[in-house]
């Protein structure tokens, strides 16, 4: 205690006052500190029942709180210089003649509002992706299913890289030689075919098809459940994809999107849509495909979201056909939503030895009614949707 005598008093939290004033204190707090917590009579060290009945569990928090307060956060005393006082828990009487490092560790911990935090707390994109990959921990997993998904998704990185670079340097090429569009756009249609199939085996990917895409360019639209969506559709002409914007910034897939000449659309901007409605109808007059998802985002179902109207009326107004393609997974889970992380959701869902879905494709609408056209074209899609679902419930 000598060594918290500073100028004729002890500190104690913020206030300093004389020695026989701050002991009287001490004495105080001392006895209520015993009565509070321990019910021992100070006078002769005896244990009265009915001392810590009489006082409210409230009254021996704030008694605690107080003494570590000055304690522990201020390092006025330390817990040995509260035992000397006669302010800590009778119940730790006991361990005072014990090693140090028994003493020290059968100290009387503070209030939990009390303890000091970590200085570095971990960041919150740490903290979001952690708290995005605890749903898929939940089930058991079998020991082959993350090995099975770490290599699938090596592989996937692996070919798309190459895939990558092979159009890069034929694009090169290409430009040096002077080649024509047409040859440049079959060139992607075959390089995107070869490797849409080879997605499909690495992700162990089957496929119930039931009907044929069109030979002839048009308009294709499906209902979204997930991102394997996109290599659902291995037609026989060339085709651009519609999609997000956010999606242009990913590592690997923006970049392949990108160079297979994907449209991407802002839908939070009018001027971001008006553009992508005369990128497309520039892509169908040159003679190409499209591949859209009107429903604008990822959904579970078994129902659709509402259709956005836009590619409708671009579709009445040029007489562009639609052909509507129903998508459904056995797995329904597999569906990317409600904000999920990207990698964890791929991991757990690439870990399952199969990923089974059903594609139905339909015959291609021309209207004139924009209108009729959206409707019909997602009534359709939804009875196939229901269908395929209680197939694979059955």
């Amino acid at each position: 205690m000598e060594n918290h005598i500073r100028g004729g008093g002890i500190s104690i939290g913020r206030e300093t006052m004389p020695n026989h004033l701050q002991m009287s204190r001490l004495a105080a707090m001392g006895c209520a500190w015993q009565g509070f917590l321990g019910g021992m009579d100070p006078a002769d060290g005896t244990h009265s029942p009915n001392s810590q009945a009489c006082c409210s569990a409230g009254a021996r928090h704030r008694w605690r709180s107080r003494v570590w307060h000055a304690a522990h956060l201020h390092r006025t005393w330390t817990p040995f210089d509260l035992h000397t006082l006669g302010l800590d828990p009778p119940h730790h009487r006991a361990s005072i003649d014990r090693s140090r490092h028994a003493r020290q560790k059968n100290e009387a911990r503070p209030p939990r509002h009390l303890r000091a935090t970590s200085p570095l707390p971990i960041p919150q994109l740490v903290r979001r992706f952690l708290n995005g990959c605890r749903p898929y921990l939940r089930p058991p997993i079998t020991p082959m299913r993350p090995i099975r998904a770490f290599i699938r998704i090596v592989l996937f990185l692996l070919l798309s890289l190459v895939t990558i670079a092979r159009l890069l340097l034929a694009f090169s090429v290409m430009r040096l030689v002077g080649t024509e569009i047409e040859t440049k756009r079959a060139y992607i249609h075959r390089r995107f075919v070869a490797f849409v199939r080879q997605v499909q085996g690495i992700m162990g990917v089957r496929i119930q098809w039931d009907g044929q895409f069109p030979q002839e360019p048009a308009v294709l639209m499906g209902n979204h459940r997930s991102y394997v969506d996109a290599i659902l559709f291995p037609v026989g002409f060339p085709v651009v994809y519609v999609g997000r914007v956010e999606s242009k910034s990913w590592p690997v897939i923006g970049w392949g999107a990108s160079l297979l000449g994907t449209i991407w659309v802002d839908r939070k901007s009018k001027d971001s849509r008006r553009a992508t409605r005369a990128a497309v109808k520039n892509r169908l007059q040159q003679g190409m495909g499209i591949v859209i998802f009107p429903e604008g985002t990822t959904f579970k179902g078994p129902e659709l979201l509402e259709y956005r109207p836009g590619m409708f009326y671009t579709c009445a107004e040029e007489g562009f056909p639609i052909v509507p393609v129903a998508l459904e997974y056995r797995d329904p889970n597999i569906a990317w939503v409600d904000k999920a992380w990207f990698i964890p959701h791929a991991f757990h869902h690439f870990g399952a030895k199969h990923i089974d879905v059903a594609v139905r494709i339909g015959e291609a609408v021309k209207m004139t009614d924009a209108e009729a056209l959206r409707a019909h074209v997602r009534k359709w899609t939804e009875t196939q949707v229901l269908e395929l679902r209680a197939q694979f419930d059955a």
